[in-house]
């Protein structure tokens, strides 16, 4: 991976899932298309997650699509459902309730 990991451990099983789902995608087509097969980056941006990767499918565009939309719903850092929440300046957060206490 090119630029690596960065967002809280509260995805994880979000990132897990979609990898497995992902996974799944690559296994039924040809060994080209799984090859050509790479992801860039994993990251929090403005709040939700961001999964840049090369060489999909629409299937599997949907799927990053669909984990982009859970992650405005999971708390970036325990994994509890939460809400994206507005910040101090433009910095964005999606976090429970609990979460959002600590870092206030």
């Amino acid at each position: 991976m090119c630029l690596g990991f960065d967002c809280g451990d509260g995805w994880f099983g979000l990132i897990y899932d979609l990898s497995q789902k992902i996974d799944v995608q690559l296994k039924e087509k040809s060994g080209k298309f799984a090859e050509q097969f790479a992801v860039e980056q994993v990251k929090e941006k403005f709040g939700i997650l961001t999964y840049s990767a090369s060489g999909g499918s629409e299937a599997i565009s949907r799927l990053i699509r669909e984990a982009r939309a859970r992650s405005a719903k999971t708390c970036e850092a325990c994994g509890k459902p939460g809400q994206l929440r507005r910040k101090k300046g433009f910095r964005q957060e999606t976090l429970c309730d609990f979460c959002d206490a600590k870092t206030a």
